[in-house]
C-alpha cells in the first residue's frame, strides 16, 4: 500500500490542508520549523491505527484542533493491485470511527470494516518502530527488540515462527534448576522430597513408640495444669508489687528535680516585679537605637561618596546637542551593515547574471546585448498561437496521410478483385447473344417451345457474362479513384499553405531561424527565461545605484558629527567610525545623566540625615522615661535585675510542673503526701535493687510457666495423634508416594540437562553458520552506507545488541561502541532490512522518515541517499525535512519535492 494524498480536515495546527502528488519512489515533504511536518507524521499514524484515549493526555500530544471540534481526516491509498481506497477516521471511542471507501469500480473494500487486511495485519508498534520513524525511534535500539517485532521478523529468519530459541533454553534451565541443583536451595523439588521422606520415616517410628503411653500422657497433663494455676497466682502478686516499685523508680527523678528547684529559688535575690513585655520593650529600644545610628553612619558615608563622584564626571556638551542626528545613525547601523554586505553580493550577482544572459542569448542565436533580445516580439500569450499552429500543422499532415492511405487502399482492393475474376472475350458474349436471338426467332416460327427455351438460356448466359466477367481497361481510372486523387491534392495544397503561414509568422516575430512549432515552443520558453534574467539584472543595477546614493548621504552625516569629537583622523571604515561616535556619545550621555542623578541623590541624602537625627533624639527620650517608670537607674540596671526575675519565674513554673506530673500518677489527695514521705525515706539505689529482685523472680516464674505450657501442648499433640489410629497407615502411604515422586523428578531433571546440551550445541553452530534474513539484508545496506568499512553484522542469541565487523581487520564493535552517527546508520540499515523481510509475507507499507540524517557526515549522507533511491524503486519512501540546502541532494537521486 502506498499513499497518494493526505486530506487533513482538523488536526493540531493544520485544518483544511491537502498534500497531494505522492508517488512511488522517494518523496520529500519540505517545510521550515513549525510548518507541521511532525504533525503530518502523527496524522498518518493515527488515521491508520487510531487516536489515543483522552486519559493518555499526559503521555501523548492529543493534537487538539485549533479550530475546535475533534481530530479528523482522510488518506487516499493505492494497494498493490492498483485499487484506490479512501481511509477516513474521526476521533472518538476505541480509536475513532473508521470509514473505508473504494475510489474505483472494484467495490471489494466495501465489505472490510478494518484496515488490517490492507496493512498486512501490521500493528501500531511495528509501524511506528519500523516504517514511520522519527530521530527518537532511530536512536533507540530497544524499539527493534520488542516482542512483536522479533517474533514476526527475527523468528521468521530463524525458521522457528514465533518461537524464541533463547526463551526455550531459559525455560529448560529454569525447569532443571527447580528440580535439582548441586549445593542448591532447599526449595528445589528433589531436596523437598528427600526432606519429606526423612521426616515421614521419623514420624512413623515415633508413632509406633508412643501408642503404649496414652494413659500416662493424660495423667501428666492434668498434674501440669494444677502446677500452672498455682504459679499464675504467685506471678500476679509479684507483678502488683513490681508496679508499685516501678512508679517510685519512675517518679524519683521528678522528686529530686522538685527539691533542687526549691533550693535554687531560695538562693536568688529579691527584685521588682516585671512583666514579660518589659524584655520586648527593652530589646525594641535597643534595636531601634542601633538601627538609627547605623543608618546615620551609612548616609554620611553615601553623602561623601556622591560628592566625590560628581567631581569625577566629564561630558561633551556639543556632542549631546547632536543627539537626534547621532541616534538616527545608531538606528541605521544594522541597515548600513546589511546594505554594505548586499552591495558586495549584488555586484557578484549582477556579473553572474550578465554572463548567464550572454550565454543563453548565444545559445538562442541572438545578438549580444539587450538590442538583440528587444528585436524579438514574443510574449507568454504567443504560446497559445504556437500550440494552435502545431495543432493545425498536425491536422493537415494527418489529413494528407489519411487521404493518401485511402487512395492506396482503394487501388490495392481493385487490384485484388481483378486478379481473382476470370476474363471472358466480348466477341464470345456477342456470339452467345446472337445465337439466342436466332433461336427465339426459329422457335417462334416453328412453334417449338424447347428451341425457344434453349435460345432464352443462351441470351441469359450472355447477359450474366457481361455483368460479372467484364472489367475496366488498364490505366483507366474510375470516378471514385478520381475523387480520392482530388482530395489528396487539396490536402497537399492545404499543408503547403499552413507551412507558408507558419514561416511568415516566424519572420514577423523576429525569430532568427525557421523552427518547427515544437522547437518554437521550447524557444519561447527559453526566451521568456532570458527576458526574466534581463529584467532581474536591470532591477539589481537599479538597486545598486540607490544603495550608492544612500551610503553617500550617510558618509556626509558621519563626517559632520565626527568633527565635534576633536579627534585627529577619520577612520576609513564607515561602521567603525559610527561605533567610535557611538562610544563617545554614550559616555557623554551617561556622564550627563549620572550628574543629574547625583544632584538629586545629594539633596535626598541631606534631607534623610536631618530626619534620622530627629528620630534618634526622640527614641532616647522615650527610653529614659520608660526606665524611670520601672524604678530603675538606667539600662544597665534593667539588664542586671530582669534575668533574676525571669529565673525565679522559671523555677516556680518548674516546681509546679513536677508536682503536677507526680500527682497525675499517685493522685492529688492524701496519697500524694504519703508518696512524697515514702520517697524521702528511700534512695534510687534501693528502688533499683528491689526492681531487679522482683524482675528476676518474675522471669524465672515466666520461664517455668512457658516450659509447662510447652509440655502440655506436646502432650496434647501426642494424645491427639494416638487417638487417630489411621495416622500410621497414612504416613506409610505418603512415604511410598514421595519415593516414587523423587524417582520421577530424577528422570525429568536428566531430560532437561540433555536438552540444554543440545540447544547450546545448536545455538553455537547457528551463530557461526547462519544469521536471520533481517541481519543479512541490513548487512548489505550498512556496508554501502559506510563505504565498505564494515563487511559483516552478527546477532547473538544471548544479547539484543548487534556486532559490526570491520573489513580487513575483522575487529567487532557493539552498537554502543560506535559513534553516534554510525550507530544511527546501523539502526537505519536494520530497519531497511526489517522492511525487506516483512514484505516477503505482507502488504508493502509506505516508509516515512522525519529528519533522520542530521548526524550523518556529507559522504555517508550521500551514500545513504543513494541506498534509499535504490530501496525506493519499488516502494514509497516519504522524507520529512526542514533543510533547504539538502533539497538539491534529494533532487539528484530523482526525489519528488513537495512543499508543505
Amino acid at each position: 500500500m502506498r499513499l497518494k494524498e493526505l486530506q487533513i480536515e482538523a488536526f493540531g495546527t493544520l485544518d483544511g490542508k491537502t498534500v497531494s502528488g505522492l508517488t512511488t519512489g522517494v518523496n520529500v515533504l519540505y517545510g521550515p520549523n513549525e510548518s507541521g511536518k511532525t504533525t503530518l507524521l502523527e496524522f498518518i499514524r493515527r488515521i491508520l491505527f487510531g487516536f489515543p484515549n483522552k486519559r493518555s493526555s499526559s503521555k501523548y500530544n492529543l493534537y487538539d484542533p485549533r479550530i475546535g471540534g475533534v481530530c479528523r481526516g482522510s488518506l487516499i491509498c493505492q494497494l498493490r493491485n492498483g485499487e484506490l481506497l479512501s481511509v477516513h477516521r474521526k476521533d472518538g471511542a476505541k480509536g475513532g470511527a473508521l470509514t473505508i471507501t473504494p475510489l474505483n469500480e472494484n467495490d471489494s473494500a466495501k465489505r472490510e470494516k478494518s484496515l488490517d487486511p490492507f496493512l498486512g495485519f501490521a500493528s501500531k508498534t511495528i509501524f511506528e518502530n519500523i516504517f514511520a520513524v522519527t530521530l527518537d525511534e532511530l536512536q533507540d535500539i530497544n524499539s527493534l527488540n520488542d516482542e512483536e517485532t522479533t517474533n514476526r521478523v527475527y523468528g521468521a529468519g530463524l525458521g522457528l515462527g514465533s518461537v524464541s530459541l533463547a526463551g526455550v533454553e531459559s525455560k529448560f534451565r529454569k525447569l532443571g534448576e527447580s528440580l535439582f541443583l548441586p549445593r542448591g536451595r532447599s526449595a528445589q523439588k528433589a531436596a523437598v522430597l528427600l526432606s519429606e521422606i526423612q521426616s515421614l520415616e521419623k514420624e512413623i517410628g515415633d508413632l509406633q513408640d508412643e501408642i503404649l503411653l496414652f494413659d500416662s500422657y493424660h495423667d501428666e497433663k492434668n498434674r501440669l495444669k494444677e502446677t500452672l494455676n498455682v504459679m499464675n497466682e504467685t506471678c500476679k502478686g509479684l507483678e502488683n508489687e513490681k508496679a508499685l516499685w516501678d512508679m517510685r523508680h519512675d517518679l524519683f527523678p521528678n522528686y529530686l528535680n522538685r527539691v533542687d528547684a526549691e533550693s535554687r529559688l531560695a538562693s536568688l535575690d529579691t527584685v521588682p516585679e516585671f512583666s514579660a513585655k518589659d524584655s520586648e520593650t527593652s530589646t525594641r529600644f535597643k534595636i531601634e537605637l542601633d538601627r538609627l545610628n547605623k543608618q546615620i553612619r551609612e548616609e554620611e558615608k553615601n553623602l561623601r561618596q556622591v560628592e566625590v563622584d560628581m567631581e569625577n564626571l566629564h561630558w561633551n556638551a556639543d556632542l549631546l546637542d547632536l543627539e537626534a542626528c547621532v541616534e538616527n545613525l545608531f538606528h541605521q547601523e544594522g541597515q548600513i551593515q546589511t546594505v554594505l554586505n548586499e552591495r558586495d553580493a549584488l555586484n557578484d550577482e549582477i556579473l553572474r547574471v550578465k554572463e548567464e544572459v550572454q550565454l543563453k542569448a548565444s545559445l538562442l542565436g541572438l545578438e549580444e546585448g539587450d538590442a538583440g533580445i528587444d528585436s524579438i516580439n514574443l510574449s507568454s500569450a504567443d504560446k497559445a498561437a504556437i500550440e494552435s499552429a502545431e495543432e493545425i500543422q498536425g491536422r493537415a499532415r494527418e489529413n494528407q496521410t489519411l487521404s493518401k492511405a485511402r487512395l492506396d487502399d482503394y487501388r490495392e482492393q481493385w487490384a485484388r478483385n481483378v486478379a481473382g475474376k476470370p476474363t471472358v472475350p466480348v466477341w464470345m458474349i456477342s456470339v452467345l447473344t446472337l445465337l439466342g436471338l436466332a433461336g427465339i426467332g426459329l422457335g417462334w416460327e416453328f412453334v417449338n417451345p424447347l428451341l425457344m427455351g434453349l435460345a432464352g438460356s443462351l441470351i441469359f448466359l450472355g447477359l450474366v457474362s457481361l455483368l460479372f466477367f467484364r472489367h475496366k481497361a488498364d490505366g483507366e481510372p474510375d470516378a471514385l479513384e478520381k475523387h480520392l486523387k482530388a482530395q489528396l491534392e487539396r490536402c497537399v495544397q492545404e499543408q503547403e499553405k499552413v507551412h507558408a503561414d507558419w514561416e511568415d509568422w516566424i519572420r514577423k516575430k523576429g525569430i532568427p531561424r525557421i523552427l518547427t512549432p515544437r522547437q518554437c515552443r521550447e524557444f519561447v520558453t527559453d526566451f521568456m527565461a532570458l527576458q526574466s534574467l534581463v529584467a532581474d539584472k536591470n532591477l539589481k543595477e537599479k538597486r545598486r545605484n540607490e544603495m550608492r546614493l544612500w551610503l553617500d548621504e550617510i558618509n556626509n552625516v558621519v563626517e559632520n558629527v565626527f568633527r565635534v569629537l576633536n579627534l585627529s583622523s577619520l577612520p576609513n571604515d564607515l561602521l567603525k567610525t559610527i561605533r567610535v561616535i557611538e562610544i563617545a556619545f554614550r559616555e557623554s550621555q551617561k556622564s550627563f545623566e549620572q550628574d543629574k542623578l547625583l544632584q538629586k541623590r545629594l539633596q535626598e541624602l541631606k534631607s534623610r540625615l536631618d530626619q534620622l537625627n530627629k528620630e534618634l533624639k526622640s527614641q532616647r527620650d522615650q527610653q529614659k522615661q520608660w526606665l524611670q517608670d520601672l524604678g530603675l537607674k538606667d539600662e544597665v540596671d534593667f539588664e542586671r535585675k530582669f534575668p533574676i526575675w525571669e529565673e525565679r519565674q522559671k523555677l516556680k513554673e518548674y516546681i509546679e510542673d513536677q508536682n503536677t506530673h507526680i500527682q497525675s500518677r499517685v493522685g492529688s489527695d492524701a496519697g500524694f503526701d504519703t508518696f512524697i514521705k515514702d520517697l524521702k525515706a528511700t534512695t534510687p539505689e534501693q528502688c533499683k535493687q528491689e526492681l531487679k529482685q522482683l524482675k528476676e523472680s518474675l522471669d524465672l516464674l515466666q520461664e517455668e510457666r512457658d516450659t509447662i505450657n510447652r509440655q502440655i501442648g506436646e502432650l496434647q499433640n501426642k494424645i491427639h495423634r494416638l487417638a487417630t489410629s489411621d495416622d500410621l497407615a497414612s504416613k506409610r502411604m505418603q512415604l511410598e508416594s514421595c519415593k516414587q515422586d523423587l524417582q520421577f523428578v530424577s528422570k525429568e531433571w536428566a531430560v532437561t540437562q540433555i536438552a540444554l546440551y543440545q540447544l547450546q550445541k545448536a545455538k553455537r553452530k547457528y551463530e557461526e553458520e547462519r544469521q536471520p534474513g533481517v541481519i543479512r539484508s541490513a548487512e548489505k545496506v550498512f556496508s554501502s552506507i559506510t563505504g565498505g568499512k564494515y563487511e559483516r553484522l552478527q546477532k547473538l542469541f544471548d544479547s539484543d545488541d548487534i556486532f559490526a565487523f570491520e573489513t580487513g581487520s575483522g575487529l567487532s564493535k557493539t552498537s554502543t561502541q560506535l559513534s553516534r552517527g554510525t550507530r544511527e546508520q546501523l539502526y537505519l540499515a536494520m530497519r531497511l532490512g526489517f522492511i525487506e523481510e516483512y514484505e516477503k509475507s505482507s502488504e508493502p507499507l509506505p516508509v516515512i522518515m522525519d529528519d533522520l540524517f542530521v548526524n550523518f557526515d556529507d559522504e555517508r549522507r550521500e551514500k545513504t541517499l543513494q541506498v534509499l533511491a535504490d530501496f525506493a524503486k519499488s516502494r514509497q519512501v516519504i522524507i520529512l525535512s526542514c533543510h533547504q540546502h539538502a533539497l538539491e541532494d534529494y533532487e539528484a537521486i530523482g526525489a519528488k519535492v513537495i512543499s508543505v
